[in-house]
């Protein structure tokens, strides 16, 4: 609307007024969008993170004997010659066999325990009646042997093999277990172990405390 306003004013002085009209635009109110509600996980849902989980399981595991396979196959020649006699010679042992023990060892195998490689060992068994009273001692006790480590040899010698073990037995109703070293000389066997390596002589050998309970228990038992 357009005004005009003409005043006769006393010092003949015009006032002219004008309207503009204005414009104010006024935001239409906007609506807040919802959240989503999450569903809840359904059976089926839970079933395939299971499944998930599983197969993440059986990937490690796979991946882990992957890695064990690797190490065998990877294996000189000669390490496996050496381990596959230390093995015999072990699964001998925790089958409490003295003719099994007996035939992973050369004809003049000894068996002996050491508390210091620096002195002599405490007792040294000769292929024989000796040896056999030992063993038959010690499977009496219960005795177990276990190998805890990789057998090592140096470069491509067979002749000679060092590898973590460990004994378990009782005496005197005390649990004992012993863990140490066995260092096995060996070499190539005859008739019909051809081909293969037995044990010429194991050396075990383990730090002990003065006093602590030992083979020798067992043996003057």
């Amino acid at each position: 609307m357009d005004v005009d306003m003409k005043d006769d004013m006393d010092d003949d002085r015009h006032l002219e007024v004008s309207t503009v009209a204005v414009t104010v635009w006024t935001p239409e109110p906007t609506e807040h969008e919802p959240v989503p509600e999450v569903p809840p996980k359904s059976d089926t849902d839970r079933t395939v993170l299971r499944l998930k989980i599983g197969l993440a399981a059986a990937i490690a595991v796979a991946v882990a004997l992957a890695g064990a396979l690797f190490v065998v196959r990877h294996q000189s020649s000669e390490e496996q010659l050496v381990t596959e006699a230390v093995a015999a010679y072990t699964k001998a042992w925790n089958a409490h066999d003295a003719k099994a023990v007996r035939a992973a060892m050369a004809l003049n195998g000894t068996f002996s325990a050491s508390d210091s490689l620096q002195q002599m060992p405490m007792f040294t068994a000769y292929s024989g009646p000796e040896l056999e009273r030992v063993l038959n001692k010690l499977f009496d006790a219960g005795v177990t042997l276990e190998t805890t480590s990789r057998v090592l040899i140096a470069g491509d010698h067979t002749s000679r093999a060092t590898v973590a073990q460990k004994f378990t037995y009782t005496v005197y109703g005390l649990p004992v277990a012993e863990d140490g070293l066995s260092q096995f000389t060996l070499q190539a066997g005859e008739g019909a172990d051809r081909g293969k390596l037995v044990i010429a002589q194991h050396l075990w050998w383990r730090p002990r405390p003065p006093s602590s309970p030992s083979m020798l228990w067992i043996l003057e038992s």
